[in-house]
């Protein structure tokens, strides 16, 4: 059967769920649902369950309104507990599907993966974009950035790789950026 290396973003949106993710989470329930019928193993990694945790409290970081109903003193405490909640809630789910595999990387070689990455990023050439107000307030301002694959994205096809899975699935296009790597190999990316 074959390996399927699970991103982060699919998990976020799976725990999300239909009400905040509108978009995502049915495409992140069909790849739970696929992983259930045995279409493949679903691989999850160490780095990638550690990056949930990180994204639900960001994620929980953001709600000002429900944020402000706390007391400024224990906000912390609120974001971690229910982050710590909903990641165990995930984790418990994931532990009941018959198709999944947990990756440690206890047989990575670490250095050898940021040797990879690093070259990756010499490769990639990435682009500039220019902007003229704010995504968020949309204030007028001149701005502009380096959009390329992020790093942590290239250690995730790198790991995936490494752990011999077939293909990585995300719902993130800069991973397009890898596809036909010659560090990534034969590794399918699927960016649904």
């Amino acid at each position: 059967m074959q390996k399927t290396y699970i991103d982060t973003n699919i998990l976020i949106a799976y725990v999300s769920g239909p009400q905040k993710d509108p978009f995502q989470y049915p495409k992140a329930k069909q790849i739970f649902d696929e992983i259930k019928q045995g279409k493949y193993v679903g691989v999850f990694s160490t780095l990638t369950l550690i990056e949930v945790k990180g994204v639900l409290r960001s994620l929980l970081g953001r709600e000002r309104s429900l944020l402000q109903t706390i007391d400024m003193h224990k906000q912390s405490d609120f974001i971690k507990k229910e982050s710590t909640d909903a990641y165990n809630i995930l984790l418990a789910e994931l532990l009941k599907l018959p198709h999944v595999k947990f990756e440690k990387g206890k047989q990575t070689n670490f250095q050898s993966i940021l040797d990879d990455a690093d070259q990756i990023m010499d490769d990639i050439k990435g682009f500039v974009k220019f902007y003229n107000n704010c995504g968020v307030c949309k204030s007028n301002y001149k701005n502009s950035a380096h959009k390329q694959i992020l790093v942590a994205d290239i250690l995730h096809a790198l790991l995936a790789k490494d752990i011999g899975c077939d293909s990585l699935i995300t719902f993130d296009k800069g991973f397009n950026a890898l596809t036909g790597n010659t560090q990534i190999g034969l590794m399918q990316i699927i960016v649904r």
